[in-house]
């Protein structure tokens, strides 16, 4: 299944790039297609559609998998990038992007601003809390996945549990439905996933929240399930590359972007704000490489 993403999005860049343009310029954002390149571009074409109407230049959504943002970034193969805050942390330093503005989400009308990880079991697993994971298999969405992998992961090394050593397995399931419904089947025993998903995937009748557990459940004001510390929502980015009259250009649009318009009901957000601080991001980057440093275990 890895391949045939990594075929898609291959595939799809090559269509982007060699596609004319007649009498325009042409943008491609890169999004993180974190449920799978027809689910991204069924999100997210909406907003291609709304910038290029707004800006008079072709926008181009391409979905990318995990393992190939590195490469385009690397390549100058995109223009901007829309994906978790991980990687704007990590690709900051090397390739000198930049966060222009960060996505305000939506649930029941309500906007969100902040997301993090969910660890779960199904309702009838005997694991009932986190010391209950040990010598117990994991699945996580990909290992740099923030809400799906990262956050739980200084969680767990929180609680005495290395990832590495503490767990019979700790595996990527490349989505996060496909965690979910691994779960779900006994396939395996606990799941990691981004805040929302769940309820997301219980509101389309695909699951019932009922079939699970959440494991460290955190009960405050934020409005979804979650297990872990919340971090800001994703960042829109943009390449060293790109013009400063075009980022300022995109940023304007963006920001006129209401709820209501048709692309932000499509994407399913309340629309976007100037970008955040992510030193919360780094600063949890560090706590973990500081743990792992350590030797974070317990016999």
């Amino acid at each position: 299944m890895r391949h045939l993403k990594n075929i898609t999005t291959v595939v799809f860049l090559i269509v982007v790039l060699f596609v004319p343009c007649a009498g325009s310029a042409r943008i491609i954002i890169g999004v993180l297609a974190k449920s799978g390149a027809m689910t991204c571009l069924d999100r997210w074409s909406g907003l291609g559609e709304y910038l290029t109407d707004t800006l008079g230049d072709q926008v181009y959504i391409l979905p990318l998998n995990f393992e190939t943002i590195d490469q385009v970034i690397q390549n100058d193969s995109i223009d901007f990038l829309l994906a978790n805050p991980y990687f704007l942390v990590t690709e900051r330093d090397k390739y000198h992007i930049r966060a222009i503005a960060t996505l305000t989400g939506l649930w029941q009308n309500k906007p969100l601003r902040l997301f993090g990880g969910v660890v779960f079991t199904r309702r009838d697993s005997p694991i009932h809390q986190l010391s209950d994971m040990k010598g117990k298999g994991v699945m996580t969405v990909d290992y740099s996945s923030l809400g799906g992998c990262i956050t739980a992961f200084r969680l767990l090394l929180e609680n005495n549990i290395d990832p590495r050593r503490d767990l019979s397995s700790f595996v990527e399931g490349i989505t996060h439905e496909n965690v979910v419904h691994v779960v779900a089947r006994g396939l395996i025993e606990v799941g990691i996933i981004r805040t929302g998903v769940l309820e997301d995937m219980a509101e389309r009748g695909t699951v019932s929240m009922d079939d699970f557990r959440i494991l460290h459940q955190i009960t405050d004001n934020f409005p979804l399930v979650h297990s872990t510390r919340l971090y800001p929502e994703w960042p829109m980015a943009a390449l060293a590359h790109v013009p400063e009259k075009q980022v300022k250009a995109l940023q304007r649009a963006l920001f006129d972007l209401q709820s209501s318009d048709p692309a932000a009901r499509q994407a399913g957000i309340a629309g976007w704000q100037p970008a955040v601080s992510y030193e919360s991001v780094r600063e949890l980057l560090r706590s973990i490489e500081n743990k792992l440093r350590q030797g974070a275990h317990v016999n």
